[in-house]
């Protein structure tokens, strides 16, 4: 319940900030000659490795609103669920040992909301670019469990022993961006737009991981639990060349 009321709290707070932004521009419209609404869906592609990287792509929605002709008021939500269960193996006996193992099995999911504001220019009647920046914050979650079972008959000649090795790990993330960027967008048809953007983003994510990790002896021996608590901090700044492509509807 308590990560549901994260994700709620993180998807309505771009939402609530322009409503507020709304009521401040609507007491002094005399500011802002054309008002415009702009709603559009987002995907964030991976170029290197195309084809093997992009099977589960940030999906996000952006809503944009003209203040003036030539400036924009925005706000974005993205979200990226991913999840991949490993084909279980067994591995014949090497020196009187076997191994059969299940996983890594994964499951994770992030969320992340922006705020921003962007200048537009026009080149043609079908064709502009912008540029402007976002500032978001994030949430994400992660989980991988791996199993392998293994014989040996060091102890007894002729009859094996067996025991089992599970590795629970999970992890928790938190995220802050500053987003600079540059887009271009074309008319596709009369209200309907194809658009891209290119950024330099400067993050930070904390991240907590969790590994717990459990030997069960099957031949009597107490069972062995370890566990492991990693805390990272990291900063990155980079080029994404391409990190957002999508369509967009404009409406009075």
């Amino acid at each position: 319940m308590k990560i549901l009321h994260h994700v709620k709290w993180l998807a309505a707070l771009p939402f609530s900030l322009l409503l507020s932004y709304h009521q401040v521009q609507a007491q002094t419209a005399d500011t802002a000659t054309a008002y415009k609404h702009h709603l559009g869906l987002t995907a964030s592609p991976v170029l290197d490795g195309f084809f093997k990287n992009n099977r589960s792509l940030p999906l996000g929605l952006l809503y944009k609103r003209q203040v003036k002709p030539n400036q924009a008021v925005r706000a974005r939500v993205v979200g990226q669920y991913s999840g991949r269960d490993t084909v279980s193996s067994f591995a014949p006996p090497i020196r009187n040992i076997g191994s059969y193992s299940e996983g890594p099995n994964t499951r994770t999911w992030q969320l992340m909301t922006f705020v921003g504001y962007e200048k537009q220019f026009e080149l043609s009647k079908n064709l502009n670019w912008y540029m402007g920046s976002d500032a978001g914050v994030g949430i994400g979650r992660g989980a991988v469990y791996s199993n392998y079972r293994y014989s040996y008959n060091y102890n007894m000649p002729g009859i094996p022993n067996f025991y089992t090795l599970d590795i629970n790990s999970r992890s928790k993330q938190y995220n802050a961006q500053l987003r600079p960027f540059v887009g271009a967008q074309t008319r596709a048809v009369k209200t309907v737009y194809i658009f891209f953007e290119t950024a330099f983003p400067l993050s930070y994510q904390y991240q907590q991981e969790k590994i717990d990790v459990r030997e069960i002896f099957l031949n009597g021996e107490p069972d062995r639990v370890g566990q492991d608590v990693r805390t990272t901090h990291a900063w990155n700044f980079t080029w994404r060349p391409v990190q957002i492509i999508g369509i967009i509807v404009s409406f009075p």
